[in-house]
């Protein structure tokens, strides 16, 4: 059932984000992403927590990375929007090729790299899951960071001024 949940809520955030790109402007046209790096949302769950427990905490970190989840895969529809960047991908789309294997081994190597965090952190939070999930928003955090330097520089690079006002899906 939460899979389930989880798939419908990524469609949505799929339809919203592709609805926002249709209404950008020129002066728009750098991607602005949808993720907030401030994390508000995420500081607002941790002040509403009463017992201090690591269950509470945990909550608010899956909702945070839930969101981080999402913006990291529209950071990467967005670049796969450049033809270079499709070329690069060998012209797979997002779910395969160059993209897919790179996003499956920072997958794999976040899991075990903050399951290690989390086995260090047991003693401190009494739970491995605060110490893992903490670990994965911060790892999150740096890739979209990297993902939105790389975005807005390729824009400069490869966006409409580039190609003689040609304007690619994400940027319409």
């Amino acid at each position: 059932m939460l899979k389930k949940l989880l798939i419908a809520t990524a469609i949505v955030l799929s339809f919203t984000n592709m609805a926002n790109a249709q209404n950008m402007t020129k002066k728009d046209s750098v991607f602005q992403a949808e993720y907030d790096f401030d994390q508000k949302d995420y500081k607002k769950c941790l002040e509403q927590i009463k017992g201090y427990t690591a269950r509470e905490y945990v909550s608010c970190l899956n909702t945070e990375i839930k969101k981080q989840n999402a913006a990291i895969e529209e950071y990467y529809k967005r670049l796969l929007a450049f033809p270079e960047f499709d070329k690069w991908n060998n012209g797979n789309g997002l779910f395969r090729g160059n993209v897919k294997d790179m996003n499956d081994q920072y997958v794999a190597y976040r899991e075990r790299l903050c399951s290690m965090y989390g086995m260090g952190l047991y003693s401190l939070y009494g739970d491995l899951e605060h110490g893992r999930k903490e670990c994965m928003m911060e790892m999150n955090d740096q890739l979209l960071r990297r993902l939105e330097r790389i975005y807005n520089s390729s824009q400069a690079d490869f966006g409409p001024d580039s190609y003689n006002g040609e304007t690619y899906p994400g940027n319409k």
